[in-house]
């Protein structure tokens, strides 16, 4: 094997791509989205795989770890567990309206960079319906909407 091939194929499986940033609810969707995790890892390297905020080094400011991160991702898996769109903060309002709210960040992000953004919707959760996500004027685009072909993970 040519030492180029070798750089961008894991073992002997398919060409690497670039990362794959994976966005998710820790109190939500931990459980389904570690699995989703281990099963990439048989595909990728763990470090074409941005996964949490594990990631992040101390004293990393969030954001910009989040757009550089996002950045070089050819694209981010939005897992999308029962209380992914109603998770409420302390004071009772909703995260996802919060602008500081790191899974908001994550898509707005994301959205605006015009990357490829694919909804997993997992356990009893719903796709959210365009409406019910936060001021989306902003972006150029919206979250893929498919009521037919809900991406659920086997």
């Amino acid at each position: 094997m040519s030492a180029e091939l070798a750089t961008t194929r894991k073992r002997d499986g398919p060409p690497l791509m670039s990362k794959i940033f994976i966005s998710y609810r820790r109190n939500d969707t931990r459980d389904v989205t570690g699995r989703i995790y281990d099963r990439l890892l048989r595909h990728w390297d763990a470090e074409r795989i941005f996964k949490d905020v594990d990631n992040i080094d101390p004293g990393e400011d969030y954001r910009d770890v989040i757009d550089r991160e996002i950045a070089e991702c050819a694209l981010l898996l939005a897992v999308i567990g029962p209380s992914w769109l109603l998770a409420k903060k302390a004071d009772g309002k909703r995260r996802l309206d919060d602008p500081n709210d790191m899974v908001r960040i994550e898509l707005e992000t994301a959205l605006r960079r015009n990357q490829r953004v694919i909804p997993i919707v997992v356990g009893d959760a719903r796709m959210p319906e365009p409406e019910e996500l936060p001021d989306r004027r902003q972006h150029r685009r919206e979250l893929p909407h498919d009521e037919d072909e809900p991406a659920h993970p086997s």
